[in-house]
């Protein structure tokens, strides 16, 4: 008779913070493209994933290597999460994030996102919980390229933790949903080195090489999302004074 495994796999429940990106456009980009500039495309996106994290998890904080993230790719979906809930991933995570928006846009790919967290069940190829579900709800409801901060990432943080993040890497904003709602919410600032780096032209014909459409006018949602995009992005730019204040000096 056959044995019976000694034991289930082992099963870890914690608290995460968890990160859910979309590559905007991608289904039009398949049925438009031959398959192997498709199978590049995606490659170059893959590269782009972990060359990022690899630079972030090298980066000291405090004199203490960063905390590592995790990540996983389906398609034109990735899942990026932290390994534990202190206030160390989430700042790694949402810089990680800033500078894939960032990077993802001057290089021609545009990005949607959105972070939450809360309580995952982790184990060998799994990975379930409310925040993935929350942050995919959230990422699926914007329209525009960029990345909705929710609320429970932020729930606990000290004074000095949110000068840390408010400004420089994510700032309140409108952002523009698909339901119209309109109320303040947080989003990652992924302009700050674009203009630090005087990058801003570059920035703008990827922006409009990102929804640009081959001999065809764009669909009037389409529309929407690059122009919330470049609203966005002219916001930050025109008040970018403002929005770092002394950090400014500081960079």
């Amino acid at each position: 008779m056959p044995r019976r495994p000694s034991g289930r796999p082992k099963i870890e429940e914690a608290t995460r913070y968890v990160g859910l990106f979309d590559i905007l456009g991608f289904s039009s980009r398949v049925e438009n493209n031959d398959l192997g500039k498709v199978v590049e495309f995606f490659r170059d996106f893959q590269a782009l994933i972990e060359s990022k994290k690899t630079l972030l998890d090298g980066i000291s904080l405090g004199g203490r290597a960063r905390r590592p993230l995790g990540y996983k790719l389906f398609s034109d979906t990735m899942l990026v999460y932290t390994t534990d809930s202190s206030f160390d991933s989430l700042h790694t995570l949402l810089l990680f994030s800033m500078v894939l928006l960032r990077e993802g846009l001057l290089t021609g790919i545009g990005l949607r996102g959105a972070i939450a967290k809360g309580e995952v069940a982790v184990g060998d190829n799994l990975f379930v919980g409310v925040p993935i579900v929350l942050a995919y709800r959230l990422e699926q409801q914007q329209e525009w390229l960029g990345c909705w901060v929710d609320d429970t990432c932020l729930e606990g943080l000290s004074g000095a933790e949110m000068w840390r993040l408010e400004g420089d890497m994510i700032i309140p904003y409108r952002i523009p949903l698909k339901s119209g709602t309109v109320r303040s919410l947080w989003a990652i600032n992924w302009t700050v080195k674009i203009h630090l780096s005087n990058q801003q032209e570059l920035a703008s014909e990827k922006l409009d090489e990102i929804f640009s459409m081959t001999n065809k006018a764009l669909p009037w949602d389409v529309k929407r999302k690059r122009d919330n995009t470049r609203q966005f992005y002219e916001y930050c730019m025109a008040n970018v004074r403002e929005l770092l204040g002394d950090k400014l000096i500081l960079k």
